[in-house]
């Protein structure tokens, strides 16, 4: 195997594994968001609910 398909061979792979990592780190962020948001909106409920109890 020539250097140069060697080379090229080897970025491919690395291309595809940063892909999936990239993919990866999203869907984990999109997590987290996702409930960070829930735990947000809870808590307003909850202030929310003691705000009018105390009114």
């Amino acid at each position: 195997m020539s250097l140069d398909v060697l080379s090229k061979e080897i970025i491919t792979q690395a291309e595809a594994r940063a892909k999936s990592i990239l993919e990866g780190a999203k869907a984990e962020a999109k997590s987290i968001h996702d409930e960070a948001v829930g735990r947000a909106a809870e808590t307003t409920a909850k202030v929310e609910a003691k705000a009018t109890k105390d009114s």
